[in-house]
């Protein structure tokens, strides 16, 4: 290290400069985090706190511990990036103005500054990233989420992380919709492909964080269908049985499940249930079907009346109760 950064450093110390504390969130990561820094493994914890602000790119804390890390392991031009993340996401923090006194010290060891917002390269793979999701294309070497990945490997930090997380979830919950319309519609086959697609997209959200509330839904649902598709009635029940509730659609699923597994009674019982809330022609001609599997006579003028109706869709999408 040369002179100019040693004297850098010794000032940084002059302006109170102290390990991250309280002020870091909780968790395992942030304590492996702190312990390397603490051991004077400033590479290591540079490391891992780059890792930390890419998965919760809002928090100011964490910019401030990374910068503070980079500059001790000799990373300036790193350090300035994250420096300018926590003034730009912590404009009125209390240490301001010594953190800006951090940064002025940083830019004093680059020839050339790096401009400021995102770089180049890794934002152009971000944004690549929310287009092919936007196209429904998620897995692959070229699909959003092998992009999002190469951002990241590429350094990309910032609030842009988070506009393309929510990009990626949108459009993950916007496909998983249109999947599930058109197993309900029936006419209108389901394709293997594009279940399968879209169930492996949403296993590759899951592993890089924690789902969000709005996505609960739409991955069970997703897995109900791909347990459907695969006659795996079970999974079927045991997939919807969290965010079934009161939508009759889910509820039908279920009930098919059932009749598949012979648990007659339990489909009946759930089927009345849903009909008291949500009457239709395809559900009474569901209770008439599953009335004439347990055998008793009124299934047949369950289905009279049933086909009465001019607009009573077939039974089931892909099996019979």
């Amino acid at each position: 290290m040369s002179r100019r950064a040693l004297l850098s450093l010794c000032l940084i110390s002059a302006v109170a400069w102290a390990a991250p504390k309280a002020s870091l969130p909780n968790g395992p990561e942030v304590e492996a985090a702190k312990a390397a820094y603490n051991k004077g493994d400033y590479t290591e914890a540079a490391r891992r706190f780059l890792g930390l602000c890419q998965a919760q790119p809002m928090e100011p804390s964490l910019y401030r511990a990374l910068a503070r890390a980079r500059v001790y392991s000799g990373q300036p031009v790193g350090a300035v990036i994250a420096y300018r993340l926590y003034l730009q996401l912590a404009p009125e923090a209390a240490d301001k103005d010594k953190i800006t006194a951090e940064l002025g010290l940083a830019l004093q060891q680059i020839k050339t500054p790096p401009p400021d917002g995102p770089p180049p390269g890794p934002a152009a793979k971000l944004q690549a990233a929310v287009e092919r999701a936007k196209l429904g294309q998620f897995t692959g070497p070229t699909g959003a989420f092998a992009l999002y990945d190469e951002a990241l490997k590429r350094g990309m930090l910032g609030p842009a992380l988070l506009d393309a997380q929510e990009a990626l979830s949108a459009a993950l919950i916007e496909r998983s919709q249109a999947l599930f319309e058109a197993w309900w519609a029936l006419d209108v086959a389901l394709d293997a492909a594009d279940l399968k697609e879209i169930a492996s997209a949403w296993r590759l959200q899951a592993k890089r964080r924690l789902l969000r509330n709005a996505e609960i839904k739409p991955v069970a649902v997703i897995e109900g269908l791909e347990r459907f598709k695969a006659r795996d009635w079970e999974g079927v029940i045991s997939a919807l049985a969290p965010v079934a509730g009161g939508d009759a659609r889910l509820r039908y699923a279920q009930i098919l499940a059932l009749a598949e597994l012979k648990r007659l009674d339990e489909a009946q019982q759930l089927l009345a249930v849903i009909m008291r809330e949500a009457p239709s022609p395809r559900l009474t001609l569901l209770r008439g079907l599953l009335r004439l599997r347990a055998g008793e006579a009124a299934g047949i003028e369950q289905l009279r009346e049933a086909l009465r109706s001019p607009k009573a869709p077939p039974a089931a999408p892909n099996t019979s109760p």
